[in-house]
């Protein structure tokens, strides 16, 4: 039996419904589509087993700022009853659904595991911060038995890599036995960079059917109307918002939201929606999406399931504090020829003017899910 071990952006620690639905389906995906399998998503309690490219201030910077995101999550936000309940029914559904280790590895546990093979994969789990590379998600690493090294739908989070961590991403990736990434983008980035034969695949949610989705979903205990807007926004102004209502008004239809979807405050949720869903489980999310009527969203994975559902969907754009990240939805938007989809909220009236085409987009989306499963098949060949 092949021993698989996954590692991503996935950990018990973040209320992230994507990152979780992620490493969920390439899981799921693996141990119920192949024989004599048995994958893993790793998780550490040492995650950042970092080496600094850049001088120790700034590395300390960044590593202040993880940890009080990660405080402000579990037990200093004026949202923590919120947010811990939300966070318990993440790990709750963690657990059901995706195989996982008994506990949170060390770093030492994971260089004396016997894995035949690691994956990268998939969210941004490549994804570049100045001055620090992380070893663990380039599998820069030995254990006591060699492994394959695959990446499957591996996202930079965007077009960059910092000058110094060049040769250091070079290197690792060139030693990988099978590469694939999620952006078509990185592709280029990388052919830059003197690494070729990168493939393109999709995020792993897009491999799982429909159907298998269908079996995940639980529908929310509040009551809810029958016709909704559902508003999953990561970013975004309170001007957006006010323009979401008017649209909502516009339609005639109420809003169904999830305030402070990063688990941290942010103001401009406050009284925004007809229904706010702060302990949304993300087989909860699921149903959301499969359900509504419309779905106005800034996150990759909205876009995801909304097309898995078939839903008419519009994007805004989103800005962090760092950089843009619109290049992930945009790659897939492109993929699927729904570029248009993502639009400025001000120009949107009534929103049946729009047109989903999902004939050309599940014609599309089902070669693309071929290809994606055939590198999977060819990169675990024994």
């Amino acid at each position: 039996m092949l021993k698989i071990g996954i590692i991503s952006e996935f950990n018990l620690s973040n209320v992230n419904y994507g990152n979780r639905l992620q490493a969920l389906a390439l899981n799921m995906y693996l141990n119920s589509h192949f024989d004599d399998v048995m994958a893993v998503s790793l998780y550490f309690d040492d995650l950042n087993d970092s080496i600094r490219t850049k001088r120790k201030s700034i590395l300390k910077k960044i590593m202040s700022k993880l940890n009080y995101e990660y405080n402000k999550i579990t037990n200093k936000s004026s949202l923590v009853t919120d947010v811990k309940l939300r966070l318990e029914k993440f790990n709750e559904f963690s657990k059901n659904y995706t195989v996982l280790p008994s506990h949170a590895l060390t770093k030492q546990e994971l260089l004396n595991s016997d894995y035949d093979i690691f994956i990268s994969g998939s969210d941004v789990v490549w994804c570049q911060i100045d001055g620090v590379f992380i070893k663990n998600r380039f599998l820069d690493f030995e254990t006591k038995k060699n492994f394959r090294k695959i990446s499957y739908a591996a996202s930079f989070g965007r077009d960059y890599i910092p000058k110094e961590n060049i040769a250091l991403v070079k290197r690792c990736i060139k030693d990988y036995d099978f590469v694939s990434v999620r952006e078509k983008s990185s592709i280029e980035m990388l052919k830059k960079i003197g690494i070729d034969n990168v493939k393109h695949v999709l995020d792993p949610t897009l491999i799982l059917g429909r159907a298998e989705w269908e079996k995940i979903e639980k529908s929310p205990k509040a009551k809810l109307p029958l016709e909704y807007i559902f508003v999953y926004m990561l970013g975004g102004s309170k001007e957006d918002r006010i323009t979401i209502t008017n649209i909502a008004r516009n339609n005639n239809l109420s809003i169904i939201t999830i305030p402070n979807a990063f688990g941290t405050k942010s103001d401009v949720d406050n009284d925004f929606g007809d229904f706010q869903l702060n302990d949304c489980s993300p087989d909860e999310w699921i149903w959301l999406i499969h359900h509504a009527k419309y779905i106005i969203t800034d996150s990759f994975h909205g876009v995801a399931f909304s097309t898995i559902f078939e839903k008419p969907f519009i994007v805004t754009t989103r800005k962090t504090t760092c950089t843009e990240f619109n290049n992930r939805i945009l790659d897939f938007l492109n993929t699927i020829n729904q570029v248009d989809k993502m639009v400025d909220l001000k120009n949107i009236n009534m929103l049946g003017d729009l047109n989903w085409d999902y004939s050309s987009i599940n014609k599309i989306l089902k070669e693309k899910v071929a290809l994606s499963k055939n590198f999977l098949e060819k990169a675990l060949e024994k």
